[in-house]
């Protein structure tokens, strides 16, 4: 979900048919799904994004990419790692 610039690959840009467009609610597009707030049609707020192996991203989402504190967890596994965002850049 990070292209080489540490930026998440927003899938949020085709939602103009989507029916939540503020509020809370999930989302599910090619096996990954995003459950939680939304604003405009884009993640906004907490949320949690889980790809289709299981990986899940749960923390801040702003204008559709992750902001601030984002916990990441793999499949199977009992932790999870911490990640600082601004605006959908990693900066820790």
């Amino acid at each position: 979900f990070f292209d080489n610039e540490k930026t998440l690959i927003n899938w949020t840009k085709d939602l103009e048919d989507f029916s939540i467009k503020t509020g809370k609610g999930s989302r599910t597009k090619d096996g990954t799904q995003y459950s939680g707030d939304w604003e405009n049609g884009l993640w906004h707020g907490q949320g949690t994004l889980t790809t289709e192996n299981g990986t899940r991203f749960t923390g801040g989402f702003k204008e559709g990419n992750f902001h601030g504190d984002v916990f990441l967890r793999y499949d199977g596994e009992e932790t999870s790692t911490k990640f600082k965002f601004i605006n959908g850049e990693r900066i820790e």
